[in-house]
C-alpha cells in the first residue's frame, strides 16, 4: 500500500469528515477521535478495493459516530449540570457542501439532536442536512432503506416544528449583542430587559469544573437579574464580539485565557436564547485557535 496515497486522500476529505463527525457528536475532541479511528481504519483497505473514498470513510465515521453516541449518553446522563455542545468557529464548522446549512451547527439545532436515539440522530444528519438518499445512508449507517425512513420519520416527529431556522449574524444582531454585554458591565436591568425576549433562556455549562447555574433559566426577568448581578463580578474580563458554530458569539477572557463562550439565538423581540459555555475542557481547542488570533 501506499501510504503517501492514502494520506493525500484522506487529507482531502479531512475537513468534510470533520463536519459530519461534528453534527453527528456535538464535541470537537469526540470528533477528532473518530476521525483518528477512521484513518487507521482507511489506512490499511488498498485504495484499488475502494470505488468511493468519501462513502467509504463517510460510513466509517458514521458508523463509529453512532458507536461513541451510544456509550456518550450515559456519561451525559451523569454529567454535573447543564450539557451543552463544544462551541467551534464558524470556519471550522463550514465546508462547501453545506455553506446553506449553517443552522445544522447550531446549539439549538445540536440539542435538540440529543432527544434522538443515535440512529435516529445519525440517519437525520445524513439525510436532511447532508442530502444522501436513503439507500446510501442505509449503506453507511448498516441497515435498510425501508429501515431509514421509519428512523427518519421518527426523528423527525420527535423534533416536530422545532427545527431553527437558518440565520445569518447580522449588523443588527450584533448592536443587540453589544448593547447586552453593555448593560451587564453597567448593570442596568432596563438595558438588559430591553435586550431580551419574555421567553429568553439561559443555559450554562460548566461541567462541575467552572462555577455555572445548573438548570436553565426562564424568562426575560429572572434572566436580566442573573445578568445584572453577574455583570460586576469581574471588570477586568474582555469580551469579544464575533461568531461561533454558525451564530453570534461573545468570547471572554481573563488574562489572556478564554473562560467563557456565549453563543445568541434572537428573534424579533429580542435575545431569545443565551447559551454559556465555562466548561474548561470544551473551551480547550477554542481557546488555542483564539490565542493565536489575538
Amino acid at each position: 500500500m501506499n501510504g503517501r496515497e492514502h494520506a493525500e486522500v484522506f487529507s482531502g476529505q479531512r475537513r468534510y469528515l470533520f463536519a459530519v463527525a461534528y453534527r453527528m457528536l456535538g464535541v470537537a475532541e469526540d470528533a477528532e477521535d473518530v476521525l483518528q479511528d477512521a484513518w487507521l481504519r482507511f489506512s490499511r483497505v488498498p485504495l484499488t478495493d475502494i470505488g468511493s473514498p468519501r462513502a467509504f470513510l463517510v460510513q466509517v465515521v458514521t458508523r463509529l459516530s453512532v458507536d461513541l453516541l451510544k456509550s456518550a449518553r450515559r456519561r451525559r446522563e451523569e454529567y454535573v449540570g447543564t450539557w451543552l455542545p463544544e462551541p467551534i468557529s464558524t470556519d471550522e464548522a463550514r465546508v462547501d457542501e453545506l455553506a446553506a446549512r449553517t443552522e445544522s451547527v447550531s446549539f439549538a439545532f445540536l440539542l435538540l439532536l440529543e432527544r434522538l436515539t443515535p440512529v435516529q440522530r445519525a440517519v437525520l444528519v445524513l439525510h436532511d442536512v447532508l442530502d444522501y438518499t436513503h439507500d446510501e445512508v442505509a449503506s453507511m449507517v448498516g441497515t435498510t432503506a425501508a429501515a431509514s425512513r421509519q428512523a427518519l420519520r421518527r426523528a423527525r416527529r420527535a423534533l416536530g416544528a422545532r427545527r431553527p431556522a437558518t440565520t445569518t449574524p447580522s449588523a443588527v444582531t450584533r448592536d443587540l449583542i453589544a448593547q447586552f454585554l453593555e448593560a451587564t458591565r453597567d448593570g442596568n436591568l432596563d438595558g438588559l430587559l430591553d435586550t431580551l425576549a419574555p421567553d429568553v433562556v439561559l443555559m450554562s455549562d460548566g461541567g462541575g469544573k467552572a462555577a455555572s447555574i445548573n438548570r436553565p433559566l426562564a424568562g426575560s426577568t429572572p434572566v436580566a437579574r442573573f445578568f445584572k448581578a453577574a455583570g460586576g463580578e469581574n471588570q477586568t474580563a474582555v469580551a469579544v464580539l464575533g461568531e461561533l458554530n454558525g451564530q453570534p458569539a461573545v468570547l471572554v477572557t481573563e488574562q489572556g485565557r478564554l473562560t467563557n463562550a456565549f453563543l445568541f439565538d434572537t428573534g424579533p423581540q429580542g435575545l431569545t436564547g443565551i447559551y454559556v459555555v465555562r466548561n474548561p475542557d470544551k473551551l480547550r481547542r477554542l481557546g488555542a485557535s483564539h490565542r493565536t488570533d489575538a
